[in-house]
């Protein structure tokens, strides 16, 4: 009657994966390139996939719309969109700026397709990564948002 529950206890030696969040010891703000632009990639897909619940959807537009804000950094449209276009070939190119200790600088490459034409169209990306203590451990959190305009004077 014990065997049974433990094999299956014992089987499953599946380990979580961790998304957004890293375990990092020290005081260092190093991740991994691949993660950070794998990051960047599901977020904009995110971005995007909200933005066309928003056009099919305009019962839930405040709810949608509460999302988005989450996702850019000042009240600017990121995109037009409509049912015939989409957003394919997602894409960060080039390394990260540092801008502070915490916050990153990228951009984000896509195309536009509809069925007549693809347009290439890019984004900035702002990455920034903050300390958080979960069950006493210490965690990032990673949050990016997105603008068309970049002021550089930092």
């Amino acid at each position: 009657m014990f065997i049974i529950p433990l094999f299956i206890v014992s089987c499953n030696s599946k380990t979580p994966e961790y998304n957004e969040y890293k375990i990092v010891r020290g005081n260092s703000y190093n991740f991994d390139s691949k993660s950070t632009e794998s990051l960047l990639e599901k977020k904009f897909k995110e971005f995007y996939d909200l933005n066309i619940l928003l056009n099919k959807y305009p019962d839930f537009k405040e709810s949608i719309e509460n999302r988005i804000k989450n996702f850019i950094s000042n009240s600017e449209t990121i995109f037009e969109l409509n049912d015939s276009v989409s957003v394919k070939n997602i894409r960060q190119e080039g390394l990260l700026t540092t801008i502070s200790d915490s916050v990153q600088l990228t951009k984000i490459y896509y195309d536009l397709v509809s069925e007549n034409s693809t347009e290439k169209d890019s984004v900035f990306a702002f990455i920034t990564k903050k300390r958080v203590m979960i069950d006493d451990e210490e965690v990032f959190s990673t949050k990016v948002k997105f603008t068309r305009v970049v002021i550089k004077d930092f």
